[in-house]
């Protein structure tokens, strides 16, 4: 949860991909057993998709728009709009109330910029 705050509210975290969710199969079989952990496990491959980061440098747009959609294909349902909003800076329309201060005021450290 904390990758995905940060990546919504730190100013220094944009998404190189296009506005909006694009075109992937849901996946319809994802189970929440606890064994499954495929958000946690690919919030690691968001490194890839941020503007400016060295592990993104040499990937192409089209590739950036793949592991995406993978990310995307691997998670919940309920995960993909959550996903969506977090990339397109929007998770405080998603869930009122969540505010750039309530994360700093709970993770002091976690926005860097």
């Amino acid at each position: 949860i904390r990758d995905i705050l940060r990546a919504s509210f730190d100013d220094s975290i944009h998404f190189d991909l296009p506005e909006g969710e694009p075109p992937f199969e849901p996946n319809e079989t994802y189970e929440r057993d606890g064994t499954n952990g495929k958000l946690k496990n690919n919030t690691k491959r968001f490194t890839y998709l941020i503007k400016g980061s060295p592990m993104g440098k040499d990937v192409r747009p089209i590739k950036k728009e793949k592991i995406w959609v993978e990310i995307l294909e691997g998670a919940h349902p309920d995960d993909v709009a959550v996903l969506t909003a977090m990339k397109d800076k929007e998770l405080n329309v998603l869930y009122k109330g969540l505010t750039r201060e309530l994360v700093k005021e709970v993770w002091p450290n976690l926005i860097r910029k």
